[in-house]
């Protein structure tokens, strides 16, 4: 859910929905409504972060949209892409970004590689990892090796990484299950468990 925070004053006064929204500059978002705690006008929205990646076998464009349209609040979310430039008009980071151009306040984040350089695509799907709040991902059953598991390992890796916030759909239109996750997956949910349990978060 977005986070309303007045930022008039650093008041830092967090409260629900306001009455009215409106565009500023360079999708920054004012909110015209009166600050329960310093009566002020000027407050900053803080919605998610959601990384769109997918596999280049994934060729349903009908089923990612639909889940931008099921997943993105377009007021107050931001998508980031891989800018993937093969098959340019054929793929999910191009899909997404053009959604995001199309319908959300805030243009979506965008980290593009070298295409003749292996290193930058490494680089890039970290970056999607790092600047996710959470994961959306469309890879086809039984394929394991991919730039997008690349991307999800990265994420997967953060210190604060939380299952729920990792999504992958397969050509079904189904969430991957559990035990169709990779191993490095599933020990590292293992790891997580585990520590929660030691100290005392469980």
């Amino acid at each position: 859910m977005p986070r309303y925070i007045c930022n008039s004053n650093y008041c830092g006064t967090e409260f629900k929905k306001p009455n009215k929204m409106e565009m500023v500059y360079q999708g920054e978002i004012e909110i015209v409504d009166v600050c329960p705690g310093c009566d002020g006008y000027s407050f900053r929205v803080y919605g998610m972060i959601y990384g769109f990646v997918g596999s280049g076998k994934f060729k349903d464009k009908e089923f990612v949209i639909k889940k931008l349209n099921d997943i993105i609040n377009p007021e107050v979310d931001i998508i980031v892409s891989g800018h993937s430039p093969r098959n340019k008009k054929n793929n999910v980071d191009i899909w997404s970004e053009d959604w995001a151009n199309e319908f959300c306040w805030t243009k979506p984040i965008i980290h593009p590689a070298d295409e003749n350089n292996k290193k930058e695509y490494f680089r890039r799907n970290k970056k999607i990892a790092q600047d996710s709040d959470k994961l959306v991902c469309f890879i086809n059953k039984g394929r394991y090796k991919s730039g997008t598991w690349n991307t999800i390992k990265h994420f997967v890796n953060k210190p604060d990484f939380n299952l729920n916030n990792l999504i992958i759909y397969n050509e079904e239109h189904k969430l991957w299950k559990t035990d169709d996750l990779p191993k490095w997956i599933l020990r590292k949910m293992k790891f997580i468990e585990n520590m929660k349990r030691v100290s005392g978060l469980f």
